[in-house]
């Protein structure tokens, strides 16, 4: 299921994505930074790998943090 979900986010960044700011990117780190949901690299809720998932502008936290 991770994997079709990735599949499907990185086919909606491919067409219609950008990569975020700089700013932009290192605010959604910093709060992924102090969610208790985060285990290491990664987001606790979906499975995404944080540096990925912030610097995709078609992306959002599964938490609405972002």
């Amino acid at each position: 299921m991770k994997y079709f979900k990735f599949i499907k986010a990185l086919i909606w960044y491919l067409i219609w994505g950008n990569p975020v700011s700089y700013e932009i990117y290192l605010a959604r780190l910093n709060k992924c930074n102090y969610c208790k949901r985060r285990c290491g690299e990664k987001c606790g809720k979906c499975g995404c790998y944080l540096k990925k998932k912030a610097n995709w502008s078609t992306e959002s936290c599964p938490l609405k943090k972002w």
